[in-house]
């Protein structure tokens, strides 16, 4: 028995479907993604070869301009313009470029599986959405149409030859139960619902832009989105009603907010409480599943659970790497059997089989590259929903413009204006998200367990985001007070 395989992997598939357990960041989310919208990947080697002087200090496979020494400001301005992420590494497989075509496009799985799961939400539902079709055009333009500035810097790299391209072959065995559909083919979880909405709302908006120069601004918002849906997915895997949404509370920067900051910090903390809550469920299913089946013996009694532990082969899976480094099936045996002796204690007093189930949850964090706590914390710090610090205890929603732009493409419909009170209500609603214009945010806040927030700080909050879209042309603010939000195109 593999203690990762038994206790996450399969969970995974049976549940969520992308792998939150080593870092995702927005470079191979868009990978993947792209590569399921596509259907297709390059892996190419010369390319590669050519935005990563690092790697090929002697390229064999260059054009002649980019093997003159002198041209090696070529290539670092390439691999400026393609590594936006960092996420460009020794091989093509390995790496996800900052990309706008089929042909930069790798077989890079440090997605996860996030970018089908995407993928499984355009094609799903009534109809597919028109994002879909949207994005194979832009990705899958011939050398004739190719005129976006990261395609035409990179076409001499890449092959003429689309069947050069490979396949990409789908993992999604069956539908895991994230994406389950009602019998009327809509989705059953009211995010994933949200989730298609928006993707659907932002191919409205750019269906008639895209094609005069906008399509490296569309395929931004589109990773953007993808990266938050995953995100927003995340953090309410636990929430114990469907219809709630775990809060997200923007704090904005400004002077004398302690309330707020301290609010928003601990609706920040609530995403892990989420996820904590998520995995300790699955793990008591599947040691109740096994128990059930009789596998690996009886669990009645500490001795059945010692021969229980005793026949786990290995704690991590061979794929991906241990964390930390340090670590070794030694350390994992004693802290699991440390773990399952607390909850043995005469405190908690806990059934041998769910004191088992309670101590995996416990070793989760310590067995996996990344915990889905931390996966879930970079993604929204590198995507602008979370603040930069180095302090975790202070870790708060702080929304950088990007993200705001895209939130209210997303959000508003086409040829509409909202209220900035009627935008506040669609993002509570929708993704949970508060930020001081309802008027009863410390009422929500408070069916969490949040502390209270002064009302001239939520006033000044609220302020603050209006002023924002203001300064990003998304919305208007009239003699009388009143803000208006709409998308110009």
């Amino acid at each position: 028995m593999v203690f990762e395989t038994i206790f996450f992997d399969q969970i995974i598939d049976r549940t969520l479907f992308y792998s939150p357990k080593i870092e995702i960041k927005p470079a191979h989310l868009a990978n993947g993604f792209f590569r399921a919208v596509c259907g297709k990947y390059a892996d190419f080697q010369d390319q590669h070869e050519a935005i990563n002087p690092k790697a090929y200090p002697e390229p064999h496979n260059l054009p002649a301009y980019l093997r003159d020494n002198q041209n090696q400001r070529v290539r670092e301005m390439l691999y400026g313009l393609l590594s936006a992420d960092a996420a460009v590494y020794r091989a093509p497989r390995l790496s996800s470029y900052t990309l706008s075509h089929v042909s930069h496009i790798t077989s890079d799985n440090h997605d996860r599986r996030a970018g089908e799961w995407l993928l499984t939400i355009l094609s799903q539902g009534p109809q597919p959405s028109p994002a879909l079709e949207m994005l194979r055009e832009l990705l899958m333009e011939n050398d004739r149409q190719r005129s976006d500035e990261l395609s035409t810097l990179t076409l001499p790299l890449a092959s003429p030859n689309t069947d050069a391209l490979k396949p990409f072959r789908p993992a999604m065995q069956g539908v895991p139960n994230s994406l389950r559909t009602d019998q009327d083919g809509e989705f059953v979880d009211p995010v994933i619902r949200a989730i298609r909405a928006g993707f659907d709302q932002l191919a409205a908006y750019d269906t008639a832009t895209v094609r005069y120069g906008g399509k490296l601004d569309t395929l931004r918002r589109f990773a953007i989105w993808g990266c938050f849906s995953v995100y927003l997915h995340l953090a309410n895997v636990g929430r114990e009603q469907i219809d709630t949404r775990v809060p997200i509370l923007f704090c904005m920067p400004g002077e004398h907010i302690p309330t707020l900051q301290q609010a928003s910090i601990q609706s920040y903390r609530w995403v892990g409480r989420s996820i904590d809550i998520f995995f300790r469920k699955e793990i008591q299913r599947q040691v109740e599943q096994l128990r059930d089946e009789g596998q690996q013996g009886a669990w009645e009694n500490d001795e059945d659970i010692e021969r229980t532990i005793g026949a786990i082969e290995s704690w991590k899976a061979t794929s991906g790497r241990m964390r930390p480094k340090t670590r070794t099936d030694q350390d994992n045996l004693r802290d699991f059997r440390a773990f399952y002796k607390s909850y043995r204690s005469a405190t908690a007093s806990q059934a041998p089989h769910v004191a088992f189930a309670n101590a995996a949850a416990d070793l989760l964090d310590r067995v996996l590259s990344s915990s889905p706590d931390d996966v879930a914390r970079n993604l929204g710090r590198r995507i602008g929903l979370l603040n930069v610090t180095s302090r975790r205890t202070l870790r708060r929603y702080a929304p950088q413009p990007d993200l705001l732009e895209v939130l209210v493409r997303a959000s508003v419909p086409k040829d509409v204006q909202w209220t900035i009170n009627r935008l506040a209500d669609h993002w509570s609603t929708q993704y949970g998200i508060l930020f001081g214009a309802l008027g009863n945010e410390n009422e929500q806040l408070a069916t969490w367990g949040i502390s209270a927030v002064d009302g001239a700080e939520l006033r000044a909050n609220a302020d603050r985001v209006a002023t924002l879209l203001e300064w990003s042309g998304y919305a208007r603010r009239y003699a009388d007070g009143v803000v208006l939000v709409t998308v110009k195109e």
